[in-house]
């Protein structure tokens, strides 16, 4: 489910046979939901590529999280500040490796995740 309100940047292939769909968020982070079936965003009326321009709402089914080419599924959750585009992201330069400082544009979600979980939408985590 989308975390808050916001424009799809792109739902595009992601890592061992899945996809991610990449969405600019009203308070203007973007997110990556990473790990989600190919192609599963259809299920809920939205497009894949590149600058779709579809709104999603708070609460709104927006993937299923697939089972990668090893077998494993998970939802992967990245933040990132307003002026980071998909390019940087998809290109790897924001990757945050062991022992490093995090890259600039990539925000910490776990204070994003918390404050999201409280959208009346969205299901309480047991």
């Amino acid at each position: 489910m989308a975390t808050e309100p916001g424009q799809v940047l792109a739902a595009l292939p992601y890592y061992k046979g899945l996809g991610a769909l990449y969405v600019r968020t009203d308070s203007g982070i973007i997110v990556n939901y990473g790990e989600l079936r190919m192609n599963s965003w259809h299920d809920y009326g939205l497009k894949g590529g590149i600058d779709t321009g579809q709104r999603v709402e708070a609460g709104q089914p927006i993937g299923k999280v697939g089972t990668s080419t090893d077998g494993s599924h998970m939802l992967h959750v990245e933040t990132f500040r307003p002026e980071t585009t998909v390019d940087e992201i998809r290109r790897g330069e924001l990757r945050w490796r062991a022992g490093d400082p995090p890259p600039t544009n990539m925000l910490d979600p776990t204070r994003y995740l918390v404050l999201a979980r409280q959208v009346k939408l969205a299901p309480k985590l047991t």
